[in-house]
């Protein structure tokens, strides 16, 4: 790494498109064509970006679709009207579960890693290399805290259950 700034607001996470795919479909007769669509209108990709800031509204999205039975799938394409990008109960467990996965992929926790950037003798190589999946990992913390966080009414039509920005 040349060089790394530490609590950059500007840092990202990716999430893998085919990950995200292949947890969230319930149907693997309509998979490949709704994975088709959402490639089609430019709302599915390679990698999702969490950031800083707000959820990722492409992320839900996906998360909605891929989890429709066949006749919701159906009038989706029909229309070419997509869900709203709001969370709902139906997607928030699972969204959690794929972040949940995403950090507990690293070998180390972010304890550890603040932990080894407490160590005067750390390489600047290490002490850079540290920092970035360190930030990586606040941010899956961030939206893991989020999601947890947010309270979903079921009857709720369209006002409270909004994208908020995380704090």
């Amino acid at each position: 790494y040349g060089f790394v700034d530490e609590n950059n607001i500007n840092d990202i996470v990716e999430i893998n498109g085919r990950q995200v795919v292949d947890a969230l479909s319930i149907d693997e007769d309509t998979k490949e064509k709704k994975v088709e669509l959402l490639l089609e209108e430019e709302i599915l990709d390679d990698t999702f970006i969490l950031d800083n800031h707000e959820f990722p509204l492409e992320l839900i999205i996906t998360a909605k679709v891929l989890m429709m039975d066949k006749a919701q799938f159906r009038l989706v394409k029909k229309s070419g009207n997509f869900p709203e990008p709001e969370m709902s109960s139906e997607i928030k467990n699972p969204l959690l579960r794929i972040l949940e996965k995403r950090l507990s992929d690293y070998k180390t926790s972010i304890a550890e890693d603040e932990e080894i950037l407490k160590r005067q003798e750390v390489s600047l190589r290490l002490r850079y290399a540290v920092m970035l999946r360190l930030s990586e990992k606040r941010i899956l913390q961030k939206h893991i805290d989020y999601l947890k966080s947010f309270k979903v009414e079921d009857n709720n039509e369209g006002g409270s259950n909004k994208r908020r920005k995380l704090k």
